[in-house]
């Protein structure tokens, strides 16, 4: 499949008055790509097939599940390999990275649970500043 700069350079030398030896001897195409691509009217266009993915028959469920609970891909594939799932986690990754709609903003996240706010006041228990503790 020619690239379109080449397609249309192969066009341009026929206006020239090139022949199709000589054309072939520019470009290093052969007689016969030269000669097709001189009976065409436009370039074609070359259409690539979708992909079938493992993830396909997945995909309405995974979408619901990280839009319920903003699961990390690791769960969701925990979740969707005993339901007959036998791909790779980049996949489902890519998926959930791609997806259109971003998960809610209200689930708390494992960093909100573990780390207590640091209060606007000093506190005798709480050191503020960052200088190494001295023993009383």
């Amino acid at each position: 499949m020619l690239r379109m700069e080449e397609w249309m350079d192969i066009k341009m030398l026929k206006q020239q008055g090139h022949s199709i030896r000589k054309i072939c001897e520019l470009t290093g195409h052969s007689r016969n790509t030269v000669r097709k691509v001189l009976r065409e009217k436009a370039p074609q266009v070359f259409n690539q097939p979708e992909r079938k993915s493992l993830l396909n028959e997945f995909k309405p469920c995974v979408e619901q599940r990280y839009q319920q609970c903003a699961r990390s891909c690791v769960r969701l594939l925990d979740e969707i390999r005993p339901m007959g799932y036998r791909g790779k986690i980049d996949s489902l990754r890519r998926f959930v990275r791609i997806s259109e709609s971003p998960p809610l903003l209200n689930v708390r996240r494992f960093a909100d649970r573990c780390c207590r706010p640091e209060p606007d006041f000093p506190t005798d228990d709480l050191q503020t500043d960052h200088r190494p503790m001295k023993a009383p």
